[in-house]
């Protein structure tokens, strides 16, 4: 994974190992795809195969920066499935730690004009999740909860 942006609406994105490869150690790359024609980037995953510890991590910004909204924060056994911008653009940065590296990943990058299915939240803590209907206790959506 190089850094900087790219415009493009096909092609893969691997981490710096390449399709076959582990990444490498202390790796701390950022890098952007914008569609270039006004559509939503999408970037379509394989499972995420970070090393065997927490210092592996990629986040995903909806947007042309790390600066832009958080779609995701992802680690050992994370699971990344499509991941659509609301703008044009999708940025991501990747930073491993000194040792247990693996495979990584390989995202499909493709454009559309549809909105996102889902909505993704992440919380103070970096758990993503996404809320797509009502949740209520046994009390209901304006009751109380009993025991």
């Amino acid at each position: 994974m190089s850094s900087g942006t790219v415009n493009t609406c096909g092609g893969m994105f691997y981490d710096a190992g390449g399709a076959s490869g582990n990444y490498p150690a202390l790796e701390n790359r950022t890098q952007t795809f914008c569609s270039g024609n006004g559509q939503k980037i999408v970037a379509t995953f394989n499972p995420l195969e970070t090393g065997f510890d927490l210092g592996d991590t990629l986040w995903a910004y909806d947007g042309n920066s790390i600066s832009s909204p958080l779609l995701g924060v992802f680690i050992v056994g994370s699971t990344i499935e499509t991941l659509t911008s609301s703008g044009t653009c999708l940025t991501f940065r990747f930073k491993s730690d000194f040792g247990n590296n693996a495979k990584g990943w390989a995202a499909q990058l493709s454009c559309t004009n549809s909105a996102p299915a889902t909505t993704v939240y992440v919380n103070s803590t970096g758990i993503r999740y996404t809320c797509d209907g009502i949740f209520a206790d046994d009390g209901g959506e304006n009751g109380n909860y009993t025991n």
